[in-house]
């Protein structure tokens, strides 16, 4: 996951978010901090994205500073 050349399609961001939630937790952290950054860098994102990432999200949400970046950009849609 986190050694895909990075792409604009949110098809691809979705799978990846699936994927997110059923791998280790530190795996899951360090691309939740790769895909918030792509997300600051969208001008817009479609709904099916940030609910692909909510159980991403949840998964993190026991692991402190390293979960906000993801959630944060999502919000700010």
């Amino acid at each position: 996951m986190l050694e895909i050349p990075a792409t604009r399609n949110e098809s691809v961001h979705m799978d990846l978010a699936r994927a997110a939630a059923h791998v280790p937790v530190r795996m899951a952290a360090r691309w939740a901090k790769k895909e918030a950054a792509w997300l600051t860098e969208q001008d817009r994102v479609h709904m099916p994205i940030a609910e692909a990432l909510g159980p991403v999200m949840g998964r993190l949400e026991g692991e402190g500073r390293a979960s906000l970046p993801l959630p944060a950009a999502v919000l700010s849609y």
